[in-house]
């Protein structure tokens, strides 16, 4: 199973089963919250690194999903 954590977002933590790896962009759409990130953007973190959406998602990762932050 792997678990989207979402921060900073009205989402809380959503669970996919995979089979199989996949692209988390893939993994991400079928999330209930990810079409509205895959179009506004966002920074995706797995055990403390940056990830994109061409990174191969495997059962048991976690992934922290923040949306995309500016200041000054």
């Amino acid at each position: 199973m792997v678990t989207l954590i979402f921060k900073l977002l009205e989402r809380d933590k959503e669970h996919l089963s995979l089979s199989k790896p996949e692209k988390f962009d893939t993994v991400l759409s079928r999330c209930s919250a990810g079409e509205e990130l895959l179009r506004g953007g966002y920074i995706a973190v797995r055990e403390g690194k940056v990830i994109t959406g061409k990174s191969l998602i495997e059962d048991g990762d976690t992934i922290h999903i923040f949306p995309p932050l500016s200041g000054g």
